[in-house]
């Protein structure tokens, strides 16, 4: 309970299960849970900075890619997708994978994905996603300027927080 009250405060970005972090380029890919067997679970989060690639760490269809274009941010995982309509003006996005209930949701701009005018959710269940370890490089796209993977699920107040210490530089 001390996270959620100290979510109108908190501007500490979280460090705990930091996998990657990240600016354009290549970098190793980072090891991943198996996503779902609980508490597995995997957080994207990026600074946007353009539509296309932002990160893509898939050999084939295994492994996770996030991606933009225009106002819909894309996460796809061993050939599974989840969108979202963050809108165009979206800076800052991350999606939480949780493996125990196997729920995908979306914080974007300090505020949770509930769908908001576009969609009926903003969040999505989903069956057996599996390891979704795939290459062994992930390329971190120009619409990025910075992602950070975590090997765990980040919750909600985590996120506010990480956007509200702001931008990090490439």
């Amino acid at each position: 309970l001390a996270g959620l009250r100290a979510q109108n405060d908190s501007s500490a970005v979280a460090t705990e299960g930091i996998a990657l972090d990240a600016g354009p380029g290549v970098a190793k890919a980072p090891r991943l849970p198996v996503l779902d067997e609980a508490p597995g679970g995997v957080t994207v989060e990026a600074w946007l900075q353009g539509d296309g690639v932002v990160l893509d760490c898939r050999r084939g269809d295994v492994g996770i890619r996030l991606r933009r274009r225009g106002a819909v941010v894309s996460f796809d995982v061993n050939g599974a997708s989840f969108d979202y309509a963050a809108g165009a003006d979206a800076r800052h996005v991350a999606v939480v994978v949780d493996g125990g209930p196997r729920l995908a949701t979306w914080v974007v701009d300090g505020h949770f994905g509930d769908g908001g005018e576009d969609a009926v959710l903003g969040y999505a269940f989903f069956d057996a996603l599996g390891d979704a370890n795939g290459a062994a490089t992930c390329a971190v796209g120009a619409a990025a300027r910075r992602v950070r993977v975590y090997g765990r699920y980040l919750r909600t107040s985590e996120l506010v927080a990480n956007h509200r210490a702001g931008r990090p530089e490439a």
